[in-house]
């Protein structure tokens, strides 16, 4: 019990942030999102570094983290070029760290880890913050695409277990033992009915094949992110990236999917959606 009520105190602390950032008109919805965005950077990455520190992984938790938020600020003012600048500056240290490292050999892998966090979650958040600002309502029918279909594939994954004589398909159990071909179908059919329903209100020509496709790729991209956070937290024999959020855990098992179906709805909007 105490741990529901956990829960969904953050649940709702968290929803209420989320739509405020969207539909709290000018200045203040657009500086809350920046807020989250920021926070979201450094906090995942950082999670994201101290498990690899914990499992014996060299990797910095510290300055990575900081420049990964310094590279988002820019890019939620809509200077792109300022976070091209940014992580160039970032690559530059880390080139630069061999030259005054005493061992080579775990500086190496120190940075080549390091390096790998900061693009794996800079990358997704800068392309968000551009879905953001071109339409609050995209970012919006981003988030609820990818949870919506996260939460039909848990549903119809728990109702056709129960139901079903012998239990479930599993899809993949030695990454993640909960999760089956019969929830698969059900976060199907949950995202491309989302992304349906939602699509009509994003302000952008509606047509018929792009809420089915996108529905259809932000569900294997939710898929895929939730399954790699999973299979990395098996090889590092974690169960919650963090503590962060009471009863949930981790800001990186919040936004595991998210750091997928960021850049893939980015390139779909970009390539087939341009302004």
């Amino acid at each position: 019990m105490k741990t529901f009520l956990r829960r969904t105190f953050s649940t709702v602390i968290l929803l209420a942030l989320f739509f405020a950032s969207i539909f709290w008109k000018g200045g203040p919805g657009s500086i809350l999102f920046g807020i989250l965005a920021i926070l979201l950077s450094y906090f995942a990455l950082r999670e994201f570094t101290v498990i690899l520190k914990k499992a014996g992984i060299p990797a910095d938790d510290k300055f990575t983290p900081v420049f990964a938020g310094l590279t988002v600020i820019p890019a939620l003012f809509g200077h792109y070029g300022f976070s091209v600048a940014a992580a160039g500056i970032y690559v530059v240290h880390a080139w630069c760290l061999f030259l005054v490292s005493k061992n080579e050999k775990n500086a190496m892998f120190r940075i080549l880890n390091s390096t790998a966090g900061y693009f794996l979650f800079t990358i997704p958040v800068v392309m968000i913050a551009w879905v953001y600002q071109r339409n609050p309502i995209l970012f919006l029918y981003l988030v609820l695409v990818t949870k919506i279909s996260d939460i039909g594939a848990y549903v119809t994954g728990t109702v056709s277990n129960a139901l079903t004589k012998g239990g479930n398909h599993k899809l993949i159990p030695s990454i993640s033992p909960g999760k089956s071909y019969e929830g698969a179908v059900g976060g199907l059919i949950s995202a491309v009915a989302a992304s349906f329903i939602i699509w009509p209100h994003c302000g952008l020509v509606n047509t018929l094949w792009f809420p089915a496709a996108a529905g259809v790729v932000l569900f294997f991209g939710s898929m895929a992110g939730d399954l790699s956070e999973s299979a990395f937290k098996r090889t590092c024999q974690i169960k919650d990236s963090g503590n962060f959020l009471p009863g949930i855990g981790g800001i990186f098992d919040l936004v595991d999917s998210l750091l997928v179906n960021g850049v893939l709805f980015f390139l779909f909007l970009f390539l087939f959606m341009p302004a």
